[in-house]
């Protein structure tokens, strides 16, 4: 996960920036959880894993799953949505001036 561990590396760069200081009011309980969750999900848009989240996925939706293994937390939740943010540029109309 190279790219999307220099991804984390320069987002948290610029959030702690002394002239951006994003986080100056977080506690330190709160900045670990705030960079976990951010660090999960800019991992999961790493492609090496995209087969163990739509597994999980359809297993998820799967009616013949039982519904306790059918519950998908918040953090898998904000990880589908950045992995399908992530790949949606294919279905993007090519612009133009853009020779595809």
């Amino acid at each position: 996960s190279v790219l999307e561990n220099h991804h984390c590396c320069r987002a948290f760069q610029l959030i702690l920036h002394k002239e951006i200081q994003l986080l100056s009011e977080f506690s330190k309980q709160e900045y670990f959880v705030f960079r976990g969750v951010v660090l999960a999900n800019i991992l999961a848009t790493d492609m090496a894993r995209h087969g163990e989240y739509t597994t999980k996925l359809k297993r998820a939706v799967d009616p013949t799953t039982p519904m306790e293994d059918r519950l998908i937390d918040k953090q898998f939740l904000m990880e589908v949505i950045m992995k399908c943010a992530d790949t949606s540029n294919v279905g993007a109309p090519c612009l133009s001036y853009i020779h595809c």
